[in-house]
């Protein structure tokens, strides 16, 4: 990775970042599909529990929603 980071003149979290890219790109959807996918069930579900503070407490609203 050093050679090709020398070879094209960035740094190594640069080639990094384009082997992440090619290898997202190559094994399944895209960003904007999954995207897609996500803005489909966005607001789509009511919160019963009526959760508050959920980004102090994401873990524990996610380990509950595994149960």
């Amino acid at each position: 990775m050093k050679a090709i980071g020398r070879e094209d003149g960035v740094s190594m979290a640069e080639v990094i970042r384009r082997f992440i890219d090619t290898s997202l790109d190559a094994d399944g959807p895209g960003r904007a599909e999954l995207y897609e996918a996500a803005a489909t069930v966005v607001g789509r579900f009511e919160d019963r529990e009526a959760a508050k503070g959920l980004i102090g407490d994401h873990d524990v609203y996610f380990a509950g929603s595994l149960e």
